[in-house]
């Protein structure tokens, strides 16, 4: 135990001499966006904002940078540190150091007895090291641990901020609830069997066993990563080590929605950080956001409405991980406020896993929702594409190890285009989305020399494929391709070829295009089981195809 008191002594003085330490002040404000914009010009790192405070983290020579510039600043105790290391001091030579806040031996340790209690489910994976050489743990959570599926990723990250530690032990709980109750409980096991879960504990051990906000090199994790208005090159190069890890596991992967958890306040922050533009999914990110602070009683009921808020609407940060994960990977992520301590006692986290259990649970199942399916050649090949809804202005992809794409929408309808590299591109319409799960749409894109069933060179004259799958039940796609911008009509008609539905009427461009029947007539009414005609109508061209509904 000395030894390993002397060791941290020794890398907290070592580390004292590479940074300068930074620790919290506050400045008094009338102008609180104004101020935080010149704080930001001079890279002062912000924690936290009031209509009339602003809480910064800087070293003496900042703190008098700031002073001489007529600001109205004094330094305020670190009550996070200050409780960490008297918990330190009074429970290091106990059986329970820290009480029941895990250092990072009683973290690993409590990682690899639960890979060993469910290795059918659970595969401890270090994704990189902390600048002092602390593993940086992901627990991957599924029915099929080793393989590659068509199921959505998932992803919680803590503790990026080491003075934050609530969420750090939250995932302890989560981790050991699911897998508790995998194969007991439905939801859990609907959870591990439709999901790939991947949940981070720590993402700063070296600040939470130094007992502050930064790493050791003194860096905030939360400002380090590329950033559209101010570093808007998306590569590791140059950054912290921690930051790196994640870059190159996000990188590897396809995460459809994650958040990571902070304390500091109450709420849930969606972005951007980095300006004051929504982004274009503003409507689910505020969907979402309630998904998880509706649950929570006292985040809810806060002070900020409904216990969400924009990002920069509360205030501007650049560098933060939610931004780019949206912006660059395509990833729908938030920043989790879980409690206004920093550091709060070990005895309050039970209540807040009480708080926070629904929330995190319920946050996660929102991921259900959308547009699914899997992107292949016309050999079945799976494609590394990228699917853009018509109308919003952002790009998801494709997960290549599989081709599997889940584009998370609100109820709706909707048009998406699936592109390729090499492969022309193609739109499917009329797609419908319900809240309860995700619509399934499998896409094949054709090579630009190709041949299509007609043994008509692609570009050549309009083409209707046979709808696939077929039979069905109740789902088909009907996909057509037009050398030229067109009017097109397709229609629905039964064996008597009276028409009971239109697909389409409108003008398209160029291409290949998928349409979607859901079985329905233009009332929106189930039709019975039977055999169908489909036709196109479009520039003097027509032609006709059957298919049959099974139910």
């Amino acid at each position: 135990m000395k030894k390993i008191i002397l060791m941290l002594a020794i890398s907290i003085i070592i580390v004292s001499q590479l940074f300068a330490i930074r620790t919290p002040a506050v400045i008094k404000t009338l102008s609180a966006h104004n101020d935080v914009n010149i704080l930001n010009k001079y890279d002062i790192d912000i924690d936290n904002v009031t209509s009339t405070e602003i809480t910064v983290y800087v070293d003496d020579n900042e703190l008098a940078e700031l002073l001489a510039m007529g600001f109205d600043i004094y330094r305020i105790p670190y009550r996070a540190k200050e409780y960490a290391d008297s918990l330190w001091q009074a429970t290091k030579d106990s059986d329970n150091p820290m009480d029941d806040y895990h250092n990072y031996d009683e973290l690993t340790a409590f990682l690899q007895n639960i890979e060993s209690q469910y290795p059918d489910i659970c595969k401890l994976i270090t994704v990189g090291q902390s600048v002092q050489g602390r593993e940086l743990w992901f627990m991957k959570i599924s029915d099929n641990v080793d393989i590659e599926e068509d199921e959505p990723e998932f992803k919680y990250i803590a503790n990026m901020h080491g003075d934050e530690p609530v969420g750090r032990e939250l995932l302890i709980y989560l981790i050991t609830l699911i897998t508790d109750n995998y194969g007991i409980d439905p939801r859990f096991t609907k959870m591990v069997d439709s999901l790939e879960l991947w949940i981070m504990p720590s993402m700063n051990p070296d600040g939470f066993e130094m007992h502050t906000r930064y790493n050791a090199n003194g860096v905030d994790l939360n400002r380090n990563f590329p950033d559209p208005i101010t570093n808007p090159v998306n590569t590791p190069a140059g950054r912290e080590p921690e930051t790196q890890a994640i870059m190159y596991y996000a990188f590897g992967h396809s995460s459809v929605l994650s958040a990571n958890f902070h304390t500091g306040a109450l709420v849930v922050n969606y972005p951007y950080d980095c300006m004051y533009q929504l982004t274009p999914d503003n409507d689910l990110f505020i969907d979402i956001s309630l998904a998880y602070s509706i649950h929570n009683g006292p985040m809810y009921y806060g002070s900020f409405p409904q216990g969400i808020t924009n990002g920069a609407q509360w205030y501007i940060i650049h560098g933060g991980m939610q931004d780019w994960n949206y912006y660059w990977m395509g990833d729908n992520e938030v920043t989790v406020e879980q409690c206004n301590d920093k550091w709060p006692s070990a005895s309050w986290l039970p209540g807040l896993w009480d708080d926070n259990r629904e929330s995190m649970l319920s946050y996660i199942e929102t991921i259900y929702r959308g547009i699914r399916g899997i992107v292949t050649d016309t050999q079945g090949i799976p494609l590394d594409a990228t699917i853009v809804v018509d109308g919003i202005d952002h790009e998801v992809y494709t997960d290549p190890d599989v081709g599997d794409y889940h584009r998370m929408l609100l109820p709706g309808t909707y048009s998406i285009t699936v592109s390729a590299e090499g492969y022309v591109p193609q739109s499917i319409n009329n797609i419908v989305v319900v809240d309860s799960q995700a619509t399934r749409v499998d896409v094949q894109l054709v090579s630009g020399s190709s041949v299509d069933i007609h043994n008509n060179k692609v570009g050549s004259i309009p083409v209707l494929e046979q709808n696939y799958p077929n039979p069905f039940n109740p789902i088909t796609n009907i996909r057509y391709y037009l050398p030229k911008k067109a009017k097109v009509e397709i229609g629905i008609y039964n064996i008597l070829g009276q028409k009971i539905n239109t697909l389409v009427d409108c003008i398209m461009e160029s291409g290949y295009h998928n349409v979607i029947w859901t079985g329905k007539d233009e009332n929106n009414n189930d039709v019975s089981s039977g055999i169908y005609l489909y036709k196109i109508n479009t520039d003097n061209f027509t032609e006709t195809k059957r298919m049959v509904l099974i139910k």
